[in-house]
């Protein structure tokens, strides 16, 4: 292909991208797969490219990081709700605490963001309710 046939082929799938405004998580790998072919251009082939399509991907690419994050805070938040109050915390609760750790911290700052400090507090008073039930056990 031609430097100019790539740039057309770039904008062309850049096209088939909805709008921002009607972007999903679900375009997530159509978008990662317009990224790769911008990337995979020379500098020579770029330069077919016009700026208000190198623009329109990196919107597109902010405005789906921050679905991400919206995602990722959601399905932590629903995880917290399906816990028991700290009080009535259990060890049987355990695993799913640690999830949610994990969770939390497979997260970026830019998703951490997203998490509201009510409910890291409320995560982190689980985990130390864990630890208190834990120490508990041990001694008796």
């Amino acid at each position: 292909l031609t430097a100019l046939d790539k740039a057309k082929a770039f904008g062309t799938a850049l096209g088939k991208l909805p709008s921002k405004s009607q972007l999903t998580v679900g375009d997530k790998e159509a978008l990662e797969k317009v990224r790769k072919m911008y990337d995979e251009l020379s500098p020579y082939e770029k330069t077919f490219i016009g700026q208000d399509l190198v623009k329109l991907l990196t919107d597109l690419e902010k405005k789906m990081q921050e679905l991400v994050a919206s995602a990722k805070a959601y399905d932590f938040k629903e995880g917290l709700k399906k816990l028991p109050e700290t009080e009535d915390i259990t060890l049987e609760n355990k695993e799913a605490i640690a999830s949610l750790r994990a969770m939390y911290n497979d997260m970026t700052d830019f998703e951490k963001d997203y998490i509201d400090k009510e409910s890291l507090e409320r995560l982190e008073a689980a985990e130390e309710k864990i630890k208190e039930l834990e120490g508990t056990e041990a001694t008796n």
